[in-house]
């Protein structure tokens, strides 16, 4: 197990240039892994920092629910393909913005909505 957490550790180095090893790694399904890291500290540095891995096939997330999960799997696929079209594009937590313009994640609707200028000033406050 600890020659799986260093192996863990130096994809962090190499990718994201984070001198951090985690405490405890779990095999989930084949290429998902669960982290455990030493401190909080650590664990909102690697989030910070995961954006490095933009354009490469590894994905850092919060431990998630099966369903966000899910939602945030549609998000990178709608990601996927604007940026195929030429869009800038950056996946957030149940949102994304496309071109400047923040759409949110509707639970009720299971679907992408629009954001207002009234929905992202309240945003900003909290």
């Amino acid at each position: 197990m600890n020659q799986i957490n260093n192996e863990i550790g130096k994809i962090l180095e190499n990718e994201m240039n984070i001198k951090v090893i985690p405490r405890k790694a779990f095999k989930i399904k084949e290429n998902i892994w669960k982290l455990e890291m030493n401190t909080w500290e650590e664990k909102m540095l690697v989030l910070k920092e995961k954006g490095k891995l933009k354009g490469k096939k590894i994905y850092i997330d919060p431990e998630l629910t099966y369903n966000e999960r899910g939602i945030q799997k549609k998000l990178r696929d709608i990601a996927k393909s604007e940026r195929a079209r030429g869009a800038k594009v950056k996946v957030k937590f149940q949102k994304i913005e496309i071109n400047g313009q923040l759409w949110k994640w509707s639970k009720l609707e299971n679907r992408l909505e629009k954001t207002t200028e009234s929905d992202i000033r309240i945003e900003a406050k909290n």
